[in-house]
């Protein structure tokens, strides 16, 4: 088994995903391995040179989670973790999560599930659960019910 170094840890700013990320904090701790957050957008078709000033809302947009990106880090350094980063990427959330994992050499991705189960799961499908059947490396999840969270 390799040693775990790097864990990648997508993230949406929902409680879920906050909750699956204090859970990697402590896990990357006793192994001492780092974290590298992921914040994919999905964009909207282009509007650019359509509706003016859609550019201008795209930055503050990405300014907006690029705001929340650096709470998530602060928060981890005031708990004592120093070995963190982030980034945001844009995409299809599966995709760029496998993709993000696989080049940049990730040992291990934790995220949250949404706790959808039955129909509903099938309708709407699930980033986590493409991300666990195709990812190269093993993938930690953390179930919350339904009822908690968002």
């Amino acid at each position: 088994m390799a040693v775990v170094q790097r864990i990648l840890v997508p993230v949406d700013f929902s409680s879920r995903s906050e909750a699956a990320l204090d859970h990697a904090l402590t896990l990357a701790q006793a192994l001492g391995a780092s974290i590298t957050l992921l914040h994919v957008a999905q964009p909207p078709p282009s509007m650019s040179g359509i509706v003016p000033g859609s550019d201008d809302d795209d930055r503050a947009a990405r300014d907006a989670v690029q705001h929340s990106l650096d709470q998530l880090v602060a928060r981890a350094k005031s708990r004592g973790f120093q070995q963190i980063d982030a980034r945001i990427e844009s995409g299809l959330p599966i995709e760029v999560i496998l993709d993000t994992a696989r080049e940049g050499g990730f040992q291990m991705i934790a995220m949250a599930t949404r706790g959808r189960t039955g129909l509903r799961r099938l309708i709407i499908g699930s980033v986590t659960e493409g991300v666990l059947r195709h990812a190269a490396c093993p993938v930690v999840t953390l179930h919350l019910p339904e009822n908690e969270g968002d």
